[in-house]
């Protein structure tokens, strides 16, 4: 599914990005979400290219500093780079606001004074930023991210507690034992490493799909507006070159199991006849439903394909009961690199 809304601050990616991330389900714990990826065609035409660097970005998105410019790395010479296009409005800040209405109300007490910052902050105006274009996968897609890493984590923590007990019989002089555990640290370490792949496997199907609709978004929606639309006078312009700050997100705001990619789509773009211009967003609604089911068969795919390869060995810590389960292995021969479509499926 992909969603489309205005954003007015980065903060919420960049901070993401920052903060830890530790997943209830499956008890795999990060130092946070990944860093976003500079994505299209405008990015890329600006140097703009791998990891997105939190300076770089706000320079950008809260300033639409140009990249090219040599004062976009030194934030003190930010207000005299030149920029992409114009710079937004200028609107009174939520304090500005508060201050206003508490001038015009000196003896407000505390529960107005609450009031007054409450309604400050309702009026409050903020140039539009970027288009946040948000794809979202199915639940399904998430919950089999959900096992995989789950048995990753579980086959990693046998591993170590392994490794663990080969080393204390090593140095108390027991070889046997210590080989044996050693034996059960490498198997827990081969399927924990064959987990790991199914689980990068969803990751880069949703990245396909990602993709996948963002180019048919920014092919079919890749539009500005030029002159006054209120009369006869306004036109509408190719702008296809998109500047996208893609992140990649494991879990919903109540932090629950939800894989999804914030697209900051920057609402600047450069026209085909080289002016710097916003984004015509009401295009971008309109085929908003069929990117995303550009969008959604490399992550269908990528699980059908999983779904028939079955799974990677079980966790190997204990030694196998029968015959039957110490000789099973596994093997895939079903493709599991995520396509990428360029129309919607049939």
């Amino acid at each position: 599914m992909l969603s489309i809304s205005s954003g007015h601050s980065a903060d919420y990616l960049i901070g993401a990005v920052a903060g830890g991330r530790e997943n209830y389900y499956t008890g795999a714990v990060a130092a946070g979400e990944p860093p976003g990826r500079w994505y299209g065609r405008g990015a890329e035409a600006l140097g703009l290219k791998g990891l997105v660097d939190e300076q770089d970005m706000t320079a950008l998105y809260e300033h639409f500093v140009d990249p090219r410019d040599e004062a976009f790395k030194d934030p003190a010479r930010w207000a005299e780079a030149s920029t992409l296009g114009h710079t937004g409005r200028r609107y009174l800040s939520e304090e500005e606001l508060y201050k206003q209405a508490l001038d015009a109300e000196p003896n407000a007490d505390a529960e107005r004074r609450e009031e007054l910052r409450l309604e400050a902050g309702k009026r409050a105006r903020k140039n539009v930023s970027f288009l946040d274009a948000t794809f979202s996968v199915q639940k399904s897609v998430t919950v089999l991210h959900t096992a995989f890493e789950a048995q990753q984590v579980r086959a990693e923590r046998e591993a170590s507690e392994a490794e663990q007990v080969a080393l204390d019989a090593a140095l108390a002089g027991d070889t046997d034992t210590a080989a044996e555990w050693q034996r059960r640290h490498d198997e827990a370490l081969t399927a924990a490493r064959s987990w790991a792949s199914h689980r990068k496997a969803v990751e880069d199907a949703i990245w396909a799909g990602n993709r996948a609709a963002l180019d048919y978004l920014a092919d079919k929606a890749g539009y500005s507006r030029v002159g006054h639309h209120g009369g006869a006078a306004g036109r509408f312009i190719d702008a296809h070159d998109w500047i996208v700050a893609s992140f990649f997100q494991h879990d919903s705001r109540d932090h629950d199991p939800q894989l999804h990619i914030h697209n900051a789509i920057l609402n600047r773009v450069q026209g085909a006849d080289g002016q710097w211009r916003t984004l015509d967003s009401r295009a971008m609604h309109k085929f908003r439903g069929a990117a995303s089911a550009v969008g959604s068969a490399p992550p269908r795919s990528t699980w059908h394909a999983l779904w028939e390869c079955g799974s990677p060995p079980a966790r190997t810590a204990r030694p196998a009961k029968s015959s039957e389960s110490r000789s099973r292995s596994w093997t895939c021969s079903a493709p599991v690199d995520a396509p990428s479509p360029s129309a919607p499926p049939s």
